[in-house]
């Protein structure tokens, strides 16, 4: 038995056909980021230094996003039964997190590393997750509607957006 179904007995893991699809595609794109490691290239210190902070960054962003989605996380591509709309929290700035996390953190590494068929990896990682989110974000409106329509007028699919600064009292 599985964490979840331990935590939630009436919810079961669901991915589906296309859910295993996506999630393959995902695990060859890091497969790749990870091979992408034996073809280092020395980096400037200053380089190095800002992957770091790309990698420290996607790393919190990323945890971020588990921590708040919490029971509602699926691997599939549909919304799990059971689960809820989060759109508090990191949800509230950015309506995918996680991927966002992955994508600043797969950046930093490769840029840490020089390597530039890591790069090109990290950069086929985004196009993915674009892709995947997209058929995600399909599921997503199906499920919960104009709430979800309204998240998606509001929030950010990935980047958050840069708040307006009003005088107060305005």
């Amino acid at each position: 038995m599985t964490s979840l179904e331990t935590e939630h007995p009436e919810r079961k893991p669901t991915a589906t056909r296309e859910g295993r699809w996506w999630i393959l595609g995902q695990t060859v794109l890091f497969l790749a980021l990870v091979a992408s490691l034996f073809h280092r290239r020395r980096v400037p210190r200053p380089v190095r230094a800002a992957g770091v902070v790309l990698t420290a960054s996607g790393v919190a962003v990323a945890v971020a996003g588990y921590r708040e989605l919490g029971s509602s996380h699926d691997a599939g591509v549909a919304p799990a039964p059971g689960s809820r709309l989060v759109t508090t929290g990191i949800y509230g700035r950015t309506r995918h997190p996680i991927y966002l996390g992955w994508m600043l953190g797969s950046a930093g590494v490769e840029v840490v590393a020089g390597s530039p068929f890591g790069v090109a990896a990290a950069a086929a990682l985004v196009v993915f997750y674009d892709r995947r989110v997209r058929r995600e974000e399909h599921h997503l409106v199906q499920r919960y509607g104009d709430g979800y329509r309204s998240y998606i007028s509001d929030t950010a699919r990935f980047v958050p957006r840069a708040r307006r600064l009003t005088p107060a009292g305005r």
